[in-house]
């Protein structure tokens, strides 16, 4: 068999790596081929049983495709179809010579002369649909080799198309476990994390956390951030803050509810409606946001006529990165929480202990209250006592409880008693840990040299 002559559309020397991936790969892709084979119009589709659909289109002015012609047909009707089963071939250099071809009424609406597809192919076998382009005019040129380099581009359309796919797939699988709660048919589980004044030794309210029953099993923070990839993180934001609102009733009738909402939630429409005959005096709204805000006027508008009614704003996460630091110049929070990654071992740490204390000279400056998170040790609490912390909550003090319950705990009073037991305690917590140093058992003889 002789081999056909070398084709003056030479397949291209270099690849762009860009084409293998993102959201222009496959259009990237048509519209490369096109150049090269000097084609009016190149096309990917999606065949089904059924029908052809046209998904991608890259075409030349004069195509009735650049004007937005017909993109789904019978799958009978098409080229793609007729390829895909056999009946036309994959090259055709003059669809007139082809019976079948010349009979189909898209050969003449559309303009069809000369025409390759190939199938797109994924990895598990399947066709997807097929890469394909056509010119207005015959074109003899056309030959094997050049048959060869659209499958070539047909391939790299197919991982482009796999990947699409699979990220679909994944952000359906994340919505079909997020409807439960956002159409209310699981309810979302409020707990009630008391905050104490450390200084004055009472109760200064709770802070609602969400927490989640179905699978996986996980951390709140997965379940948000899963609603914010796609798509659905103020839905949740905005579910979780009416579940907040229902545990007021349990809260005594001077403390203070906590509930978190991102900056984009603030600023939805919803969040205003939900708000809607709540006690703003009782009320403070944690903005969670840990990515920078480009645009802090849609925010600062949308909380200004709340704390006008008396809704206190707090800075959730101060310490914890540029963006909280933004947020607390921005917002002028009544309230900044001190991230958990610096109040924990502050008791042994200067650096800790420094940074605490610039919070609490800058809140005492601009009149804001600081509250540690996190508190897990008396050594921690009586520290951060020491450096004019104002408010705290963590294990040590309480694990969150239910909201039926939070009243009772509240009602106990200051854990551990006042702040001289507090202390009492650190310093006997600190010589604990001091006489199990100096008696810490030495490694048996074995494990020494190897």
């Amino acid at each position: 068999m002789t081999e056909p002559a070398p084709s003056a559309n030479a397949a291209p020397a270099i690849m762009p790596a860009a084409l293998l991936g993102g959201a222009n790969a496959v259009r990237d892709l048509l519209a490369l081929v096109r150049r090269h084979l000097d084609l009016d119009v190149a096309y990917v589709s999606r065949l089904n049983s059924e029908t052809c659909t046209l998904c991608e289109v890259d075409a030349d002015a004069s195509s009735p495709l650049s004007r937005g012609g017909p993109m789904s047909r019978q799958r009978h009707e098409t080229y793609c179809g007729l390829v895909a089963s056999g009946v036309l071939p994959q090259l055709m250099t003059d669809t007139l010579d082809h019976p079948v071809a010349r009979g189909l009424a898209v050969t003449g609406e559309l303009a069809i002369r000369a025409n390759i597809s190939v199938p797109v192919v994924l990895s598990d076998g399947t066709v997807y649909g097929m890469f394909c382009a056509f010119s207005h005019q015959p074109n003899p040129a056309l030959n094997e080799r050049d048959l060869n380099v659209v499958k070539l581009f047909a391939h790299l359309a197919s991982l482009s198309i796999e990947a699409e796919l699979t990220a679909d797939r994944a952000a359906r699988e994340k919505r079909d476990r997020l409807e439960p709660y956002l159409s209310g048919r699981t309810p979302l589980t409020m707990m009630l994390q008391p905050v104490w004044d450390v200084t004055a030794e009472v109760p200064f309210g709770a802070e609602a956390l969400c927490r989640f029953s179905g699978e996986p099993k996980r951390g709140p923070d997965k379940w948000f951030a899963e609603a914010g990839e796609v798509g659905l993180g103020a839905q949740l934001e905005l579910a979780a803050v009416r579940r907040a609102l229902e545990t007021l009733p349990y809260l005594p009738q001077d403390s203070l509810l906590m509930i978190n909402a991102s900056p984009e939630t603030v600023i939805d429409p919803g969040f205003g409606r939900m708000l809607e005959g709540a006690p703003f005096e009782r009320l403070v709204v944690e903005i969670t946001e840990h990515a920078i805000v480009e645009e802090y006027e849609p925010l600062v508008k949308a909380l200004t006529p709340f704390r006008h009614s008396g809704l206190r704003i707090a800075v959730d996460d101060m310490g914890g990165g540029y963006a909280s630091l933004c947020h607390v110049l921005k917002l002028q929070p009544d309230v900044i929480k001190a991230d958990m990654s610096i109040v924990r071992n502050i008791d042994s740490d200067a650096s800790r202990r420094a940074m605490i204390s610039a919070m609490a000279g800058f809140a005492a400056e601009t009149d804001t209250i600081l509250l540690a998170e996190g508190v897990e040790t008396a050594p921690e609490l009586s520290t951060l006592l020491n450096l004019g912390v104002d408010l705290a909550q963590g294990y040590f003090l309480s694990r969150p409880v239910a909201a039926e319950t939070i009243g009772d705990t509240i009602d106990s009073g200051l854990p551990h008693g006042g702040r001289a037991a507090i202390d009492a305690i650190a310093e006997t917590t600190r010589q604990d840990n001091a006489l199990g140093a100096l008696h810490f058992p030495a490694a048996p003889a074995s494990a020494a040299g190897g």
